[in-house]
């Protein structure tokens, strides 16, 4: 994946670990994040993340700011006027992880478990 290369601040590990959970705290963004972990080339347009969450575009900006703000997500303006969002390389391998066990799912039931 191209995803982007930039070293979390680990001169305070409680408050970059407080940040990252409280950020992860939110179904929302746990679901914005899984998205832009997984999408095809590392980087998603915000035009693409509407449905994912189903809110309107200022509770996805809000979301998506967190996101940025917690170390988890870097954001991109480009000329096109698009935003393209990339996950940060030092958090995504522990992130997905977390996510593929939050959002694992049995098989036969359908129910997460």
């Amino acid at each position: 994946m191209n995803r982007a290369s930039v070293e979390l601040d680990h001169g305070n590990r409680a408050l970059v670990a407080a940040r990252i959970f409280g950020a992860l705290a939110d179904p929302q963004r746990l679901r914005l994040l899984r998205t832009i972990a997984r999408s095809p080339h590392g980087e998603i347009c915000i035009a693409d993340l509407d449905d994912v969450t189903g809110s309107a575009l200022p509770a996805l900006t809000s979301h998506l700011s967190e996101l940025v703000a917690a170390g988890l997500v870097r954001a991109e303006s480009r000329r096109d006027g698009w935003v393209w969002f990339t996950m940060i390389d030092s958090a995504a391998d522990i992130v997905d992880e977390v996510l593929d066990d939050v959002f694992r799912t049995d098989e036969v039931t359908g129910i997460a478990s």
